[in-house]
């Protein structure tokens, strides 16, 4: 019998670290001081390679070629599709560490991307265009960006990324005015709104302005670790961090150790050939039971008005019934005193059959039964309604149905 345990903490062997900072704090030079310490850590041989949004490779690619006695290689571009196939051919062609920086700059290339298409199919269809993304693109761009997350999180590959900070903010009560007011509760790499999550080594690049005692400042670079799975060095703070910093992280990762996550989708949802769920079906049989229940009180109760009888009838005796604010579809259930699965296997049986069912305080004195009509009651002084021909008279007439099987 196979079974899905299996043993875990067999190790990680890839650096995936993240930077996070507003401009010029350090960003792309400690990623590549961090990359240079990684390769040589390792015992690398394979070049560095960077995906380079901003021009930052002209300035750091002498260094590169210095410390690692190979050149710099990579793409100069933004966009989401060349990042993705770069990325793959750095596993193949053996590159050490990639630079992602920044992929700020990826993110917003693949929403433009996506808003410029949608304007073009509008535009086809002579429909007014696009200003910004709504609600529901969101789901369809994220899973397109889910290419490059999972790819980051499970690639055989050490891989650094840089993404520019921005603020996070949120609603909160001031006590002395006692209204709400739009604070600043935090920072965030502005990209993906989840992905800052995948980073196993994440750190938060600040500049500082510290006095050189001659009357003057000079700026300096501080770097904190936000987040370390392995927590050694996690919430550590420093001024121009460099690889001896980070070392300890690296420490503990397994050369040669893979432990990619599963991320292909195996979960069955009961979608259809048509596309439709599992809810979706209950609602299309829903209405159809509607229908047919309402035909059935429409031939049971017929009156002067019969397309609305059924319909009147219920909501004129049970409170519960159907009527404004009440589509029959949500009604069906309350009508047998079932749930949806049992009521639904009793209506689908062969021969089924709906018939009312009139207490005996609501038959004629011979005991037979007649058809009555809440339209024909009239109303009397005492408050009182009398229906016309039964023996009974009440302000609110009882009414159930009962299935019973053919």
């Amino acid at each position: 019998m196979s079974s899905l345990l299996g043993t875990l903490g067999t190790g990680q062997g890839y650096l995936k670290a993240g930077f996070l900072g507003f401009q010029k704090s350090g960003k792309t030079f400690t990623a590549m001081l961090l990359a240079i310490g990684t390769r040589k850590f390792f015992g690398l041989t394979g070049p560095i390679a960077m995906f380079d949004t901003e021009g930052g490779s002209e300035y750091i690619a002498r260094v590169v070629q210095r410390e690692t006695g190979t050149d710099l290689v990579g793409v100069k571009s933004r966009a989401f599709d060349t990042l993705c196939t770069m990325a793959e051919e750095c596993v193949s062609a053996g590159v050490s560490v990639l630079i992602v920086d920044s992929v700020t700059h990826v993110w917003r290339e693949l929403c433009d991307a996506y808003l410029g298409q949608l304007n073009e199919r509008l535009a086809a269809k002579k429909l007014p265009r696009r200003q910004r993304l709504e609600f529901q693109d969101w789901a369809h761009v994220k899973g397109v960006w889910s290419r490059w997350a999972d790819f980051y999180l499970n690639a055989p590959l050490h891989i650094i990324i840089c993404g520019r900070a921005g603020y996070e903010y949120d609603m909160e009560l001031n006590e002395e005015t006692g209204r709400k007011e739009l604070v600043k509760t935090g920072i965030r790499m502005k990209t993906e709104g989840e992905f800052g999550f995948e980073p196993s080594l994440l750190v938060e690049m600040e500049r500082e302005q510290l006095p050189d005692g001659k009357g003057g400042f000079r700026l300096q670079r501080r770097g904190t670790v936000l987040g370390d799975r392995f927590g050694v060095i996690d919430g550590a703070t420093t001024l121009d961090p460099t690889f001896d910093f980070f070392e300890p992280h690296l420490a503990l990762l397994k050369p040669g150790a893979h432990a990619p996550i599963d991320t292909a989708v195996k979960s069955d949802v009961g979608v259809d050939d048509e596309g439709d769920d599992g809810w979706s079906r209950e609602r299309k049989t829903r209405t159809i039971l509607c229908e047919e229940i309402q035909g059935e009180l429409v031939n049971a109760y017929p009156g002067r008005r019969r397309p609305t009888r059924g319909r009147r009838l219920i909501s004129s005796t049970w409170r519960s019934g159907p009527g404004p604010g009440r589509p029959w579809s949500l009604w069906i259930p309350n009508v047998s005193g079932l749930g949806w699965p049992r009521f639904a296997k009793g209506c689908v049986r062969r021969g089924r059959t709906l018939r009312p069912s009139v207490p005996r305080s609501w038959r004629r004195s011979n005991g037979s039964m007649r058809s009555w009509d809440t339209t024909s009651w009239s109303g009397h002084a005492s408050g009182k309604r009398r229906a016309s021909g039964l023996r009974r008279t009440t302000s609110n007439p009882p009414f159930s149905l009962t299935l019973s099987q053919g």
